[in-house]
């Protein structure tokens, strides 16, 4: 069989942590890679040029989008599987995207990644989220100096083709929150500086506010993280349909949470509840019970959980689900529940 028209594209800036095994893992399947540097000042590029097919410099001009239409633009193929340095492709179905690039040349593939994260007390999980990532650069190309995104070209008439987006077989794994707080502060303040920017010259832009929140509530500066969440959920008014609508719902909760006003952490959430239905919304909520003293409502939404069909996107608190249960019937006295849902935990985890 014929390889692959695809090129992996990469930008860098002082991966020598990560590039080694992430490069290494997309060689396997023969791609073609293209790494630009933005100027690394550690051994990334060294490493880079043992594996990648081509290795350019792109001098740093405060913008993630303009990096990788860079990238793509050098790349021989037009298909284009953008990555990360700190992602890890662990499994990738070469029938199922061959396919979609032969019949779907107009669309954009959506790839599985599991999220490594750490908790509360810095213990690892994860969970797992979709993101487009691969895509026809005579389509499609980045937008947004940071937290960019693939967006159709303004040559293509989408009128003619409404854009989907396919859910591909393809699975990577993202270490790049699963790293030192002190590594964290500083990735969140450089991201605060350049959202600052972008906020100012697009006010009206919903995303841009709810990642400048994003970057506040992962230093815990809560007060200003519902400062930001706020104004980007003003700007939805009331359309839930972007992307970003959920996630920010139930960021907007754990903010309140992180200032304890636990009361708006419910409020915000049920506000909201009739028209978002996810395994992780539903989650967010159960907490929010338990935070506002109502064991019973809290079971009865992490049992409905565990029946979801994108429970499996929780990651490692769909267990927590079960063990939240369990100690919830344990605490009303009620041994019997308390032990089948042990055994469906168990089925469900370690059979």
């Amino acid at each position: 069989m014929a390889k692959l028209p695809i090129s992996v594209c990469i930008i860098a800036k002082n991966e020598e942590k990560y590039i080694g095994d992430c490069l290494s893992r997309i060689k396997r399947y023969g791609f073609e890679i293209v790494v630009t540097d933005t100027g690394s000042t550690d051994s990334t590029k060294e490493i880079a040029l043992q594996y990648a097919d081509k290795v350019i410099d792109f001098e740093w001009i405060n913008d993630f989008a303009a990096a990788r239409n860079y990238c793509a633009k050098a790349a021989s193929y037009n298909w284009i599987l953008a990555l990360d340095c700190d992602e890890m492709m662990e499994s990738f179905d070469e029938k199922a995207v061959r396919m979609m690039t032969q019949k779907y040349p107009k669309d954009r593939g959506m790839l599985n990644f599991k999220l490594m994260l750490r908790n509360a007390v810095g213990e690892e999980c994860f969970e797992w989220d979709k993101m487009v990532r691969l895509y026809n650069k005579k389509y499609y190309e980045f937008q947004g100096a940071i937290h960019e995104q693939i967006v159709p070209r303004n040559d293509f008439d989408t009128r003619k083709h409404n854009p989907a987006n396919i859910i591909l077989p393809v699975n990577i794994v993202h270490l790049g929150y699963s790293i030192s707080g002190e590594e964290m502060e500083k990735k969140q303040q450089r991201n605060i500086e350049l959202l600052r920017g972008c906020v100012e010259n697009e006010p009206g832009n919903s995303y841009l506010w709810f990642q400048l929140g994003q970057s506040h509530y992962i230093i815990k500066d809560y007060e200003n993280a519902v400062l930001y969440y706020r104004k980007s959920l003003e700007l939805l008014n009331g359309n839930l349909s972007a992307g970003h609508a959920q996630e920010l719902l139930i960021s907007l909760s754990k903010a309140y949470a992180g200032l304890e006003q636990y009361e708006a952490t419910l409020e915000v959430l049920l506000e909201y509840a009739d028209r978002c239905k996810s395994a992780k919304y539903a989650y967010a909520t159960a907490l929010a019970y338990i935070e506002n003293e109502a064991p019973v409502k809290a079971m009865l939404e992490f049992i409905k959980i565990i029946a979801l069909p994108d429970a499996e996107t929780l990651g490692s608190d769909l267990e927590t689900c079960y063990g939240c249960i369990i100690d919830l019937y344990e605490q009303m006295g009620d041994p019997g529940m308390a032990e089948f849902f042990r055994n469906k935990r168990n089925e469900r985890f370690y059979n």
